[in-house]
This record gives C-alpha cells, sequence and structure tokens, in this order.
C-alpha cells in the first residue's frame, strides 16, 4: 500500500474542498451583503422617518381664579391673557383649547389683541389646558364672536398658568405631509430617497397605523413579487390633529 500516494490524495481532496468553498463564498458573499444591507436599512430608516414625523407640543395648563358669573352665560373672556401665552412660546392663532373633560373649546381674539374669549359651557370649572403647534388644528373661531363663543362673562386679570409643558413626539399630520410627497411624482420620491440617504439599488415603503385602526399607507412604489421584502414595525406615540397623544404602530419596508 502506498501510504505517500494516499497522503497526496487525501491533501489534494482538501485544497480542493477549500479552493471550492472560497468560489462559492465569493460568489454568494456580494448577494449576502446586499441582504444584510436592507435590514440595516429597514432599522436606519425607521429612526430617519420618525425624525421627519417629530416636532413640538407646548402646552400651558391655566386656572381662572376670578370672574363674574351671570345666568346663561357659556363664555369666559380672559383679559391680559394673550401676552403671558406667546410668552410661554404660544403661537396665539395656532391654538386648542381643552376643558377637563378633554374637550376642545372655540376661542375669540378679542380687537385689543390680548384678551381671549372662551366658550366653556354653562358647567365651566376654572380650569383650561392650552396647547400649540404648527402640526395641530386651532380650535380658533372663523366666524363672528358672537356666533362662535356666545355672550361672554369677564374674568378681569383673575387667572393663573398652572403648568408649562413641551413634549416631542410623532405628528400624525406631519405623516400625512409625508405621506402625500412621497406619492407626488417620482421625481419627488427620488429626492426623498436622496434626503434620506437611501441606498440608488434599494426602494422603501411605509405604513402608519393609528390608534383606531386606519392607515396611512404609501400605495405608488410596489415591490415585485420576485422581490425579497424585509419589514420592520415599530410601536409609536403619536399626537393627532387635535393635541390628543395616542398610540399606533410605524411599518417601514425594504427591497
Amino acid at each position: 500500500m502506498n501510504k505517500k500516494g494516499s497522503h497526496v490524495g487525501a491533501m489534494l481532496s482538501f485544497v480542493i474542498f477549500i479552493t471550492f468553498l472560497i468560489f462559492l463564498y465569493s460568489i454568494l458573499q456580494p448577494a449576502l451583503k446586499t441582504e444584510a444591507d436592507k435590514q440595516d436599512t429597514v432599522d436606519y430608516l425607521t429612526s430617519k422617518l420618525r425624525e421627519n414625523f417629530s416636532s413640538g407640543l407646548l402646552s400651558v395648563t391655566i386656572n381662572i381664579t376670578y370672574w363674574s358669573n351671570g345666568p346663561g352665560k357659556s363664555c369666559v373672556s380672559v383679559q391680559n391673557i394673550l401676552t403671558g401665552i406667546e410668552e410661554q412660546g404660544l403661537n396665539k392663532d395656532l391654538l386648542i383649547i381643552k376643558n377637563s373633560t378633554n374637550s376642545i373649546l372655540p376661542y375669540f381674539i378679542e380687537s385689543n389683541g390680548n384678551d381671549l374669549s372662551i366658550r366653556t359651557g354653562e358647567q365651566f370649572d376654572s380650569f383650561f389646558k392650552i396647547y400649540s403647534s404648527n402640526d395641530i388644528n386651532s380650535s380658533k373661531c372663523t366666524t363672528a364672536k358672537t356666533s362662535c363663543v356666545g355672550t361672554c362673562y369677564s374674568s378681569n386679570s383673575g387667572y393663573e398658568i398652572r403648568s408649562v409643558g413641551q413634549i416631542n413626539e410623532t405628528f400624525l399630520k406631519k405623516v400625512r405631509t409625508f405621506k402625500t410627497n412621497y406619492e407626488s411624482s417620482t421625481g419627488a420620491y427620488d429626492s426623498i430617497k436622496t434626503q434620506l440617504k437611501v441606498p440608488s439599488n434599494m426602494e422603501f415603503s411605509f405604513i402608519f397605523k393609528t390608534e383606531e385602526g386606519g392607515n396611512i399607507n404609501t400605495s405608488t412604489k410596489i415591490p415585485p413579487t420576485t422581490a425579497n421584502v424585509y419589514v420592520g414595525e415599530t410601536p409609536v406615540l403619536y399626537v393627532d390633529e387635535n393635541a390628543n397623544l395616542k398610540s399606533g404602530f410605524l411599518t417601514v419596508k425594504v427591497w
């Protein structure tokens, strides 16, 4: 038996096997890297989209300490309050005012630019909260004072600011705007990809599911049936157009 020949044969077989593995890896490695990159892009895009959807919500809690009530009056006119509100960073034209039960209250800015008349209802308990953001729907009156807030009683200057706060969250209005921009044209989508630094050989879409179960869904980009689609779903707190804090889900797809 030629032990030397057997040994050389075994070594040759081993070398051939290793060479085959190296060849196989060199063929598969670019594809494996691309797939790993796509999964990383899902995580990256989730973070970048949330940045684009985010904004600040300012809030001020007000307590009326004195007012002169009268029968049938469901509106309070708070004198000299708008200067104090604007000092807190709130925009008087972009406010939502709510009472202690979270009901939205229409408001009217008096002609002197500093008094605020608010339709409170006859069960007013002296408390309300004011929110301000570019991404909420204002409850400011767009009609005449009498038809909007009714007959008011005066609080004179009897009020105090109890608390001031700010949160930075996802805003539903910004999600809708981003979706509109995404779908407006191919050029707009390409511009968004460039802005977000998405590789040119990848495509993406997203779905934002609201607390009520509705979907804000980009539909102009659909992955081919043969594509490997990578998906990430993330729970998100968001502020709706009426300044309510709610919970939803952001799903990002990359292919």
